[in-house]
């Protein structure tokens, strides 16, 4: 998240007091408060649970959930780049999974959940693919978040490659866990895959495309370890390949 000028955020915080419907005990307060310093005081008191409450809130006046101004007060409570209060795999796991959260909220915490990953243990950041993968399929999910998901899933994909590579495999655990990604390739390419065979109109040159088009690039020619999870992921790609290559030529 960009640093914000103060100016800023006085003008997106008096957008967002003036676009939230029936407010809470929070927004009551929070309309009290003219002083900037009161306000970060106030938002990052609050307990993490009703901070999200909170966010999923800010809407406009069709009612409309907010990003932008969702993300100055985010900002206030976790850091710029979510560096002061980091958000654990649980805690983000447990938002994207919510179904009482606004749809495009939990959506675009789904796509953040990849760069928040980037100060979890390898295990995790693993797993986090399992996790996510299904609200690519989503259409409650609006379709730019989705296809967010889908490149900062490479992005972290990519990242996880680079802090294997100089790792020791003296007791097996890099094996373990560079097979643990080719998984979680195959199974990316796939749904991807899948999602471009079902609307090529709308994919082939879009994100989702070019997010596939990055995964099969890094399985072609590769120097990787031979593996059963190695050659999924080749044979994957492959197939990816041709479903890019049919489409693009039609």
């Amino acid at each position: 998240m960009k640093k914000i000028p103060g100016i800023a955020f006085r003008l997106f915080f008096i957008f967002v007091i003036g676009a939230w419907g029936a407010g809470t005990n929070h927004y009551e307060r929070l309309r009290t408060l003219a002083d900037w310093k009161k306000i970060a005081d106030y938002v990052q008191a609050l307990p993490e649970e009703e901070v999200w409450e909170l966010i999923n809130q800010v809407r406009d006046d069709q009612g409309i959930w907010q990003a932008y101004p969702s993300g100055v007060l985010l900002a206030l409570y976790y850091g710029e780049n979510w560096e002061h209060r980091t958000p654990t795999l649980e805690k983000v796991l447990k938002i994207i999974q919510d179904n009482h959260l606004e749809p495009a909220l939990r959506g675009a915490v789904a796509a953040s959940g990849f760069e928040i990953s980037r100060t979890w243990e390898i295990a995790d950041k693993l797993r986090y693919f399992d996790s996510v993968v299904s609200l690519l399929n989503d259409n409650d999910i609006p379709a730019a978040e989705r296809a967010r998901i889908a490149e900062y899933s490479f992005r972290s994909f990519k990242r996880c490659l680079n802090e294997l590579h100089p790792m020791s495999d003296a007791d097996g655990m890099k094996s373990v866990l560079l097979n643990t990604l080719h998984d979680r390739a195959q199974v990316m390419m796939k749904a991807l895959a899948s999602i471009i065979e079902k609307h090529p109109e709308e994919q082939t040159e879009g994100a989702m495309a070019k997010t596939l088009e990055n995964y099969v690039r890094t399985y072609e020619g590769n120097d990787f370890l031979k593996s059963p999870q190695l050659q999924k992921a080749v044979d994957e790609a492959a197939r990816s390949q041709a479903v890019l290559r049919r489409f693009q030529q039609e």
